[in-house]
């Protein structure tokens, strides 16, 4: 039989065969090895971060998640792994936050902006409020500024 951690692919794939196969310590296990073995690959750090969050562990999976997103920081999809975490957690702020740099990363300016009004609302904490505001602030001002664009574009056309 082949070694099903030869490549990161095969140990992705081991990973989520025994995670569905009700083996979240074998799963954890692989993943993590194949972490060691390539800290590099994205799959693999998407794999870890799935069997961790599958197996209830949002703590660790968020402190995985912090050095991905600085390795990898225009990666959507870590933040709303991050998010999902976060709101399992009880971190409504933050969740929305992260939901927020998805969204921002995605396109969707004007969802971003909905979920750091959400995030404002949620916040009792003037700082982050006063950061919060801000991040709207220029969010709205990208959004104004392609919806401009793009009326300019169209009349071009």
């Amino acid at each position: 039989a082949a070694d099903p951690s030869a490549t990161p692919e095969t140990a992705v794939l081991a990973a989520k065969l025994a995670n569905s196969q009700g083996h979240p310590d074998e799963a954890l296990r692989i993943a993590r090895a194949a972490w060691q073995r390539w800290p590099g690959s994205q799959g693999v750090a998407l794999a870890l971060v799935d069997v961790l969050q599958q197996a209830r562990r949002d703590d660790e999976a968020l402190k995985f998640l912090e050095p991905c997103i600085r390795q990898w920081p225009a990666l959507a999809h870590l933040y709303r792994l991050r998010a999902q975490s976060e709101e399992r957690l009880g971190r409504k702020v933050p969740a929305r936050r992260s939901m927020a740099k998805y969204y921002e990363l995605t396109g969707a300016l004007s969802t971003a902006v909905e979920q750091l009004r959400q995030a404002r609302d949620l916040s009792t904490d003037f700082y982050t409020q006063s950061e919060l505001d801000a991040q709207i602030h220029d969010l709205r001002q990208r959004l104004d500024t392609e919806r401009q664009l793009l009326k300019r574009f169209k009349r071009s056309n």
